[in-house]
């Protein structure tokens, strides 16, 4: 049985923040710094463009994400999803849920990844860049199973999702070498 519920209840909403890009002591250290780029591909957010220190990330330490939390873009494209896989920040274009003990965050996903089109509604409201607000999308309406269903229906939707990202991967390792191979082809015959 389903249970009318808001995105609020699924559990902690975190809007994103960027520490000042005018300090390089915050930039390019260990900890995964989110931007809509990084959540457009794959479920599991692996790598990302950008980096903090721990002094960017302590300037920022009410936006840390844990692993495991649903990261939604919110302002310009709109409705990308994405999981974070270790302790992360994202920036301010960004949604993150950090799920209670009620839910469980691989259906959280999926649940964000079905709500695109609802998304995408707040695209082209505004006149200059569309923004679904911390407000507006802690608000949206959902349906929730019971812990116990969403558990299966997740588990369900991630063996697709894993062999989704071995593909990937698989691709990336042959791309990789294929410009490897290529690229020693070349220089053979510049040198020949």
């Amino acid at each position: 049985m389903l249970k009318k519920a808001k995105i609020k209840d699924l559990g902690t909403i975190i809007t994103g923040k960027t520490p000042s890009t005018k300090i390089d002591l915050f930039w390019n250290g260990e900890i995964d710094f989110i931007t809509p780029k990084d959540i457009q591909v794959t479920k599991h957010i692996f790598k990302t463009e950008r980096s903090l220190s721990y002094d960017g990330m302590n300037a920022v330490a009410s936006s840390l994400l844990p692993a495991n939390a649903i990261c939604v873009s919110c302002i310009g494209n709109i409705g990308y999803v994405g999981m974070t896989t270790k302790r992360s920040v994202t920036n301010q274009q960004i949604n993150s849920i950090i799920c209670n003990q009620d839910n469980d965050p691989n259906f959280v996903f999926y649940l964000m990844k079905s709500l695109w089109s609802r998304f995408k509604k707040f695209e082209g409201q505004s006149t200059t860049i569309s923004i679904l607000n911390k407000g507006q999308f802690s608000d949206i309406d959902i349906s929730l199973p019971s812990l116990q269903e969403q558990k299966k229906i997740a588990a369900q939707l991630s063996c697709i999702d894993e062999k989704i990202e071995l593909n990937a991967k698989i691709n990336d390792n042959l791309s990789n070498e294929l410009f490897c191979s290529i690229r020693e082809e070349c220089l053979q015959q510049a040198i020949s």
